[in-house]
C-alpha cells in the first residue's frame, strides 16, 4: 500500500476513499452471506472471490506466471478448507458424558452457529432441551412456561443467575443481560410471582425465533405478557440509548461470549464490562439498585468497577461490593476462583453502600442456596485461615488502594494473567494472559503442569487467534519482498524507505482509530 501510495500520489485520496468503501461493502456482504445463504467460513468464500477474480484479470492481461500460480495455489487450498468447514459435527466434539443424545436443528447467522440440541436428564427419564452456540462454547437452556401454573420455581431453592436480583428483597423492575431463550426471564417471572416489570437483552435474533417456534415450551406466549419484554439487541447499545431505571440489573451465564469463524474471532460482550459500560449501568440503577455478575474474573470485573465508581466521586467501594461462592469450594481455591473465567465467584454490587440489615439478609437468602459470603462489609469471619486472610487483603487494595492500575499491573505480572481494568480503549476481557507471559518460562511450566483441559482449551483458543495473525502478518512480509523483488529496478531503498517508514506510521495510525470506532458498532 506505501508502494501504491507513492507512485500514486496524485489519487491518494481516492485511494483512501476506495480502501473505506471496500471493506464496508466488505462487511455489508459478509453479513449478508451469514444472514441470508445462512453458512460459515465466510472468509474462506471471499478468499476464493479475490484469488479467482485475481486470476482472471492475470490470465486477461497476461501478468507473469509466478503471480498465476500463487493465485491457482490458494484457491486450491481455499476450495477444500470450504468443503470440509462445512462438514462439522457437533456431536463429535461434545462429552458424551454431559448426555447429549441428538442435534434436533442447526442454523447459521452472522453471530454464530445455532443448534437445537437434546440432553437425556440424568435424575429422571425425562429430557431436555437447549441452543448450542458458536460450536458448542456456550448453551441457552429452553424452559417451559406454563400459563396454566406460571409460578412453578421456588426461590432460593438453587443458584440460579436470577436469584442475583432477589437477594435483598424483591425488586420491581429487572434488566437481564444475555437473556438466551429466556430461562432467566422466566425465573424471575416465577419469583416475583408476576410482579416484576423484566427485560431481557438477547444479541443473537435466531434464538429468540427459534424458541418462540416451538409450541412446547410456551415462551410466544410468556414473552407477550405485558410485564415481559425481550429484545433482540447488543447490550452496550441498549443501555447506552435506554433511559429507563432497573431494582436489580443481571449479567447472566454469558458461555458463548466468541464468535469464532475462520479467520474471524470476536468478543460479542467485551463492551458491557468496561468501566464506561459500568458507570453507565450505575447510572440506571435506582438508588439502591443493584448489579449481579455470574461470569468474568472477579479481580478484573472489581478492579472495573472500582475505576467506574470514581466517575461518582467514590474512591473506597467495599461497602458497595458483596463477593459469595459456594460451600463445596474448599479454601485453598477461593482465590483459583477469583482467577478463573469460569462462574465459581458471584459478585453484587450496589449503588449505594450495603447496609447491616442488607448483609443479614442476603447472607440469610444465601445459606438457602448451599453457598457463602467471601468478603462483605459489616461481617468477619471467626477463625481465618491464611489463605483467607490474604485473599482479603488483595481484595482491599483493590477495592480501597489509590493505585488500583498499578496493582493490577502487579498482580497480572506474579499470575501471568491480564486482570488490568477494562476500558472502551482496551475491552479485551478475554485476553487470558499477558503478552509477556508468552516469552516467560515459568508461566509454560505453569500452563503444562498445572491447567486442567477447560483451560488447555480456552488458552488454545488464544494461541489459534495468535497463530493465524502471525500467519497473516508473514504472508504480508513475504508478499512485500515478492514486490520488492519483483520491482527492484523500480525500486531503491534509499529512497523509497522514508516513504515506506511515513505511510506505515501512518496506516497503523488509522488501523487503531478504525478498529476503536468500528468496535463501537459491532
Amino acid at each position: 500500500m506505501s508502494l501504491i501510495y507513492k507512485h500514486y500520489a496524485h489519487n491518494s485520496s481516492n485511494l483512501y476513499f476506495y480502501d473505506l468503501l471496500g471493506a464496508a461493502c466488505g462487511c455489508f456482504i459478509g453479513c449478508v452471506f451469514l444472514n441470508h445463504l445462512k453458512f460459515s467460513s465466510i472468509p474462506i468464500v471471499m478468499g476464493l472471490i479475490a484469488f479467482s477474480t485475481s486470476l482472471i484479470i492475470k490470465i486477461g492481461f497476461k501478468s507473469k506466471l509466478p503471480t498465476k500460480i500463487l493465485s491457482v495455489l490458494m484457491i486450491s487450498i481455499l476450495t477444500p478448507l470450504l468443503y470440509f468447514n462445512q462438514q462439522y459435527g457437533i456431536l463429535d466434539h461434545i462429552d458424551k458424558d454431559s448426555g447429549v443424545t441428538n442435534e434436533l436443528w442447526s442454523d447459521w447467522n452472522a453471530y454464530s452457529r445455532i443448534g437445537l440440541l437434546e440432553f437425556q436428564d440424568p435424575s429422571s427419564d425425562g429430557k431436555y432441551y437447549k441452543f448450542s452456540l458458536d460450536h458448542g462454547s456456550g448453551y441457552a437452556l429452553l424452559k417451559q412456561f406454563n400459563p396454566d401454573v406460571p409460578f412453578q420455581d421456588r426461590l432460593f431453592e438453587n443458584f440460579e443467575a436470577s436469584a442475583l436480583g432477589f437477594l435483598m428483597g424483591r425488586p420491581k423492575k429487572i434488566l437481564i443481560l444475555f437473556a438466551g431463550a429466556g430461562r432467566d426471564m422466566v425465573e424471575a417471572h416465577s419469583y416475583s410471582q408476576g410482579h416484576a416489570d423484566i427485560t431481557g437483552i438477547e444479541l443473537n435474533p435466531l434464538i429468540i425465533q427459534k424458541a418462540v417456534s416451538l409450541p412446547y415450551f410456551g415462551l410466544n406466549e410468556f414473552f407477550q405478557l405485558p410485564n415481559i419484554h425481550m429484545i433482540s439487541a447488543e447490550g452496550r447499545n441498549f443501555i447506552e440509548t435506554n433511559n429507563h431505571r432497573y431494582d436489580s440489573i443481571i449479567y447472566s451465564w454469558a458461555g458463548s461470549t466468541i464468535n469464532n469463524y475462520f479467520g474471524i474471532n470476536s468478543n460479542t460482550s467485551q463492551f458491557l464490562y468496561t468501566q464506561e459500560a459500568f458507570a453507565k449501568l450505575l447510572h440506571r440503577l435506582t438508588p439502591g439498585g443493584t448489579i449481579g455478575i455470574v461470569n468474568g474474573r472477579k479481580l478484573r470485573v472489581l478492579a472495573t468497577f472500582k475505576k467506574a465508581f470514581e466517575e461518582f466521586g467514590v474512591f473506597d467501594i467495599s461497602p458497595h461490593v458483596v463477593m459469595f461462592v459456594n460451600n463445596t469450594i474448599r479454601d485453598n481455591l477461593f482465590f483459583n476462583s477469583l482467577l478463573s473465567l469460569g462462574n465459581e465467584t458471584r459478585i453484587l454490587v450496589k449503588k449505594t453502600p450495603f447496609t447491616e440489615k442488607d448483609i443479614q439478609t442476603i447472607q440469610k437468602n444465601l445459606s438457602a442456596m448451599n453457598m457463602h459470603i467471601l468478603y462483605a462489609p459489616h461481617i468477619s469471619h471467626k477463625n481465618v485461615t491464611k489463605e483467607q486472610k490474604n485473599i482479603e487483603q488483595i481484595l482491599m487494595k483493590i477495592m480501597r488502594g489509590a493505585h488500583t492500575e498499578e496493582f493490577m499491573r502487579h498482580v497480572s505480572y506474579q499470575t501471568h494473567l491480564d486482570l488490568s481494568p477494562l476500558s472502551d480503549d482496551k475491552p479485551f476481557i478475554d485476553n487470558s494472559f499477558n503478552v509477556e507471559a508468552l516469552f516467560n518460562v515459568e508461566f509454560w511450566n505453569k500452563l503444562k503442569n498445572q491447567y486442567k483441559s477447560i483451560y488447555l482449551n480456552h488458552y488454545f483458543r488464544h494461541f489459534y487467534s495468535i497463530i493465524f495473525i502471525l500467519c497473516i502478518i508473514m504472508l504480508g512480509v513475504l508478499l512485500l519482498l515478492y514486490v520488492i523483488f519483483s520491482q527492484r529496478d523500480r525500486i531503491k531503498i534509499s529512497r523509497d524507505a522514508p516513504y515506506i517508514l511515513l505511510f506505515s506510521t501512518i496506516g497503523l495510525a488509522f488501523i487503531f482509530v478504525e478498529i476503536s470506532v468500528l468496535n463501537q458498532f459491532t
